[in-house]
């Protein structure tokens, strides 16, 4: 996995090509989809992450939630526009360059008020492109965001568990940590951007994928503060590198959840 998103880096900030038979690499939005209709602006916030070993399908909703997998099973490479045989329905990747592409794939999908059952779809994309949730999803997962220090809260922070009292707390993350492999909180992670939180867990067993969501209106007013619209959470700093976040359940109790900052420089989706 690792490989693959240092690939991706790569093909990102070459230089723009101008063939229109290239495989397609780098991060495409659909733009257009031509399905049971003529071609109509895409109804779907839909992105195809494309590498040398595998295509991830990035699908974002208008609240903010997402789903990254592996839809297409291969990797997209430049096919020609054409089936090879009247009863070909291979998935066919054409006009395809640094810049743009065209998939068309043959549908078996039923009640889809856009898609035939039992016909062609083609969907246009072009790179460069992304709704304001669907950059700061990849700014999340591809590039992280290291702090600084005027807001040491900035940064990826995985989820370690949970404490009723922050008593003990040094014994308390150690053991979190030495079960970490084991712990139903493996996975969850939490990136903090200007901004922005993205909450997601990251699935790397069997079928590739990560489901998350994107939530505005974040701020940190301080660094023992994370404010989500108006509603402040009080951070407290166990350590350097963690952090417990206060959890109210109204006025009966209160918990914490605790969090250890990410200080790799790969890819989160590299882990």
């Amino acid at each position: 996995m690792k490989k693959m998103f240092s690939t991706l880096f790569i093909v990102l900030f070459a230089a723009g090509m101008s063939a229109q038979t290239e495989n397609p690499r780098g991060i495409y939005k659909m733009m257009t989809l031509e399905g049971k209709n003529p071609p109509v602006n895409a109804p779907f916030d839909q992105y195809k992450v494309v590498t040398d070993e595998i295509t991830l399908t990035l699908r974002v909703e208008s609240d903010g939630n997402f789903s990254i997998g592996n839809n297409d099973g291969e990797t997209l490479n430049y096919t020609g526009s054409e089936p090879r045989t009247e009863n070909d329905h291979s998935t066919l990747v054409f006009d395809s360059n640094a810049k743009h592409f065209t998939l068309k794939w043959w549908s078996t999908e039923s009640d889809n008020i856009y898609i035939p059952e039992g016909g062609w779809v083609t969907e246009y994309y072009e790179s460069g492109k992304y709704s304001e949730y669907g950059r700061v999803i990849f700014k999340a997962l591809l590039q992280g965001y290291r702090p600084d220090e005027e807001n040491p809260m900035l940064g990826t922070w995985r989820q370690l568990g949970y404490m009723d009292e922050l008593h003990n707390t040094q014994k308390a993350v150690a053991s979190m940590e030495e079960n970490y492999a084991t712990s139903s909180c493996r996975g969850l992670f939490m990136s903090i951007l200007p901004g922005h939180i993205v909450y997601y867990k990251v699935n790397n067993e069997g079928e590739f994928r990560v489901q998350g969501v994107a939530v505005n209106e974040i701020s940190c007013p301080d660094k023992n503060t994370l404010k989500m619209g108006t509603v402040p959470c009080r951070v407290t700093w166990l350590d350097k590198g963690i952090i417990a976040l206060e959890m109210k359940d109204g006025d009966r109790r209160t918990d914490y959840v605790i969090y250890s900052r990410v200080t790799s420089n790969a890819s989160l989706l590299s882990f």
